[in-house]
């Protein structure tokens, strides 16, 4: 008789990361003459539809040879072995176990992050890792290492400016190359709209050093950022391989992410800030006017600042409540062991 078996898939048969977008909704199966009609609402070119149209054709195949069971999602990942109810009438073991078997041995080849957007982000997230340094490297070109590291001379004393059209147009092509990409995938990114408005603050932010090259000194110490970005991403790269990457890699690239996210972020960023107001200060005071084309550029580098405010409130929120919890979970502990 045509029976029809209702079922969702479990979420770990996707994907092992909880961040996979993939959701099945239903799948039904409807067996009518030895054929089987099946139905996925899914998206496609995903992990899960390559198991499910694996396990659709395994079912036909069983359905071939009589099997009275289908198993469960989670009894189709169990490695238990088979039951009673995996038992035919005849008393023989079902073949369903060697099928799930084959379906087990499916899954692990897609164990890395097969999703739609998560291939979308590693191909973004490399090419961020191999043009990254290009203007980094050019960045660090520019400056008299000498002077830099001598409480003698400041950082605009410090600044050659040697190769700062090979900087300057290097930063411009990654920021407009980036802003298309995301346009066009904004799956590639967290947050895409926040992304955009970054880089778009950003492509206006550089023509302030080709307009006022007096001040270009700023955009080489603000390029900085793209340090602490480099190891963001790198860090991301490393983990998502961390079953083939040495762990004092990733412990090192780990431990530059966090130290210059404190040093270059909060630190250097609203140093800079308030740099720029004793300038405008000073230049308003002397000149007695407000008519400074600088003066814009001001409150764009405060709207960097707030957006470093918001990402550290989002970095290390979770971190300190994790310590907090630790904290509490410690103190607990000892107060049952003192009887309290």
């Amino acid at each position: 008789k045509p029976r029809v078996v209702l079922f969702c898939v479990w979420h770990s048969c996707i994907s092992i990361d909880k961040r996979c977008r993939a959701v099945i909704h239903t799948i039904t199966i409807y067996k009518r003459e030895r054929t089987s009609l099946l139905i996925v609402p899914i998206r496609k070119d995903i992990c899960g539809i390559q198991l499910v149209l694996f396990y659709f054709h395994l079912s036909q195949k069983n359905t071939k040879n009589n099997t009275k069971k289908i198993m469960a999602p989670r009894q189709r990942l169990s490695e238990s072995p088979p039951s009673s109810e995996h038992i035919n009438h005849n008393g023989s073991p079902s073949s369903t176990p060697i099928v799930l078997k084959s379906v087990k041995s499916f899954c692990r080849v897609n164990t890395l992050e097969d999703t739609e957007a998560d291939l979308a982000r590693d191909k973004h997230d490399l090419f961020n890792v191999v043009v990254l340094p290009i203007p980094v490297f050019l960045m660090m070109l520019c400056w008299d290492y000498g002077k830099f590291f001598s409480w003698d001379y400041s950082a605009a004393e410090s600044w050659t400016a040697k190769y700062f059209m090979e900087m300057w147009a290097a930063t411009m092509l990654y920021f407009v190359a980036d802003l298309i990409w995301v346009t066009r995938v904004p799956i590639c990114v967290k947050s895409p709209r926040v992304i955009q408005k970054h880089h778009l603050a950003a492509l206006v932010y550089l023509w302030g050093p080709i307009l006022w090259p007096h001040h270009s000194w700023f955009m080489g110490v603000i390029l900085s950022v793209e340090v602490n970005t480099w190891f963001l991403i790198a860090r991301r790269v490393l983990y998502k391989r961390r079953e083939t990457i040495p762990q004092l890699l990733m412990d090192m690239v780990s431990v530059g992410f966090y130290v210059t996210w404190i040093l270059i972020r909060m630190i250097i960023f609203p140093l800079i800030l308030y740099i720029m107001l004793v300038l405008a200060h000073e230049r308003i005071t002397t000149t007695k006017s407000w008519m400074h084309g600088e003066l814009p550029f001001i409150p764009l580098h405060a709207f960097f600042c707030l957006l470093n405010l918001k990402w550290s409130h989002d970095l290390f929120k979770p971190i300190i409540k994790r310590w907090i919890d630790k904290s509490k979970n410690h103190n607990d502990k000892q107060s049952i062991s003192k009887g309290l």
